[in-house]
């Protein structure tokens, strides 16, 4: 039902839009319709874990009675503004404190995209407060530690069937920037700029070392979630462009792109390329990794730190398939076998034949 937006819409009391952070928002939208069914009858939720994997969401919470917290309720959720030539995205609040008093929010988000001049699409509204709490999650990951000793019973969480599965994603979750919503994904990025994928190691300390926190998420592995505004993302695009390719002219179009693209598509994915590579950047780009950043990757390297945090499918084109579809072809009940086109005779012109007494006299 997240395709479609009338289906969502109904269910979750949220729009969905199309775009690479869909599994992230639907956990967003899941927590916005309880928060809401929550507020109905006074009370109000804290979630504890919120994670996609494979193909279905799971949303841990915990559910409390406050009216003084129910106020705060639609300070929590938020539109989302996503552009309609690039990847550029922003939150608009529904509500904002001021001097302990709610009162709806500002417009704060621009009315047509700032690096392509393309108008804006709203989704919405979303949960845009943190969807795990840190502190439960490392409870979690601490009971995989072999020196762990549960207060009673005689749970063991190594002995999991999936326990490396879930160890992973808990590990993932725990390095996730926990108060930014929704995500970039780098290949995209790349996707609209026609140029190759740059490494996520350069990428994470270009916005480090502009002063910005960055982390990877759990639900993709390309995933890029950061606090930057969307101006300076861009910005390190830019430069990793002019990096790879000093002498590229912007204003021709890649004969790859020509190819697979054509008509008012090809224009119009040629000019948010030319529109985003034209523009001035304001941001000092440095590629170089940072001593911090550098340490985790040597670890992993080293294969010191072993945990899959995205496992790959268990088979090949696995996924939930289509539903099942009945035909008499397949049918060798004798009753199912005898009734076979009882409605509609093949020699009677179309008429349908009746096998009741009434309706044979009549007819």
């Amino acid at each position: 039902c997240g395709k479609n937006l009338e289906v969502c819409f109904s269910k979750y009391g949220s729009m969905s839009l199309k775009a690479k952070y869909g599994h992230e928002m639907a956990i967003r939208m899941v927590l916005a319709a309880l928060e809401r069914k929550a507020n109905v009858y006074g009370r109000y939720i804290v979630p504890l874990l919120s994670v996609q994997m494979d193909f279905y969401l799971r949303v841990f919470v915990r559910v409390y009675t406050s009216k003084a917290e129910i106020k705060k309720s639609a300070a929590k959720l938020g539109l989302v503004i996503q552009s309609s030539g690039c990847d550029s995205f922003f939150i608009q609040p529904l509500a904002k404190e001021m001097n302990n008093v709610h009162k709806c929010s500002t417009v704060q988000v621009p009315q047509v995209c700032g690096e392509t001049g393309e108008s804006m699409r709203i989704a919405g509204p979303i949960w845009t407060k943190p969807i795990h709490n840190l502190e439960f999650v490392k409870s979690l990951l601490s009971m995989f530690d072999k020196n762990y000793q549960p207060d009673g019973g005689n749970f063991d969480a190594c002995k999991l069937g999936a326990a490396k599965i879930v160890k992973g994603i808990l590990v993932a979750v725990s390095e996730e920037v926990p108060d930014v919503p929704l995500f970039y994904c780098l290949p995209s990025l790349c996707k609209v700029l026609r140029c190759s994928v740059p490494p996520m190691a350069k990428v994470h300390g270009a916005l480090i070392n502009a002063g910005y926190r960055v982390s990877q998420v759990h639900c993709d592995s390309n995933g890029l979630k950061t606090d930057a505004p969307p101006e300076v993302v861009w910005d390190i695009m830019r430069a990793w462009v002019k990096k790879i390719e000093p002498d590229l002219d912007p204003t021709k179009a890649s004969k790859k792109a020509a190819k697979r693209f054509s008509g008012e598509e090809m224009n119009s994915k040629h000019n948010a390329r030319v529109a985003i590579l034209t523009k001035e950047s304001k941001t000092n780009v440095n590629f170089s990794i940072p001593g911090e950043l550098l340490s985790k990757l040597k670890r992993r390297k080293e294969n010191l730190d072993r945990i899959s945090r995205w496992t790959p499918n268990p088979q090949p084109n696995w996924g939930p398939k289509s539903r099942a579809k009945g035909s008499n072809k397949f049918q060798t009940h004798p009753k199912n076998r005898n009734n076979r086109n009882k409605r509609r005779g093949n020699g009677n012109n179309g008429k349908r034949n009746f096998s009741t007494k009434k309706a044979k006299k009549a007819s």
